[in-house]
């Protein structure tokens, strides 16, 4: 993906990492359902400053705000 003429590589996330995110894809985390399908909770955490509590440290990938917000 470009963003600003500059190459980004966007995070990808296992099926597994999504699934313990919403707990299993459970009706209690789903807010709603647009366009592109299902939104669940992990988008309240996201917009109230605590996108770093949906990271998995697993990953490996960066763990400052600012980094994740850069995707």
């Amino acid at each position: 993906m470009r963003k600003g003429g500059k190459d980004i590589e966007l995070p990808l996330f296992s099926f597994a990492s999504i699934s313990a995110a919403t707990t299993n894809f459970s009706e209690a985390n789903k807010l709603g359902e647009g366009g592109l399908g299902p939104v669940y909770k992990a988008w309240e955490l996201w917009n109230a400053d605590q996108g770093l509590d949906l990271t998995d440290p697993i990953l490996g990938y960066p763990s400052s705000t600012s980094t994740l917000l850069r995707y």
